[in-house]
């Protein structure tokens, strides 16, 4: 976690990605070689693996690049690992041609 900003907040899976949301349609999420808007992402946990909505998260936001993470946390707030659960990045809108 050391390459991400020092400040996170911790909170539920389930909220981290409402959070990740309300930034807009341009940020995506990634890990385990999959990508997803975190839209999608909620909504396939939500029918397929409800309980780990309640998992605990820290999330990172996006710094000024648009770059950002989630990391798995302990019961105390603490990340488990160094590796991201899923990297949040901030992606430029497909140009309409003329």
């Amino acid at each position: 976690m050391a390459q991400y900003q020092s400040s996170y907040r911790t909170l539920t899976l389930e909220a981290c990605l409402e959070e990740v949301i309300r930034l807009g349609d341009h940020y995506f999420l990634s890990g385990g070689g999959e990508g997803w808007r975190a839209s999608d992402l909620l909504a396939w946990l939500e029918r397929k693996h409800p309980a780990l909505l309640s998992l605990p998260v820290a999330l990172v936001p996006p710094d000024a690049t648009g770059y950002g993470a989630v990391f798995e946390v302990d019961l105390e707030g603490e990340p488990i690992t160094d590796a991201p659960l899923y990297r949040l990045e901030r992606r430029k809108p497909a140009v309409e041609p003329f």
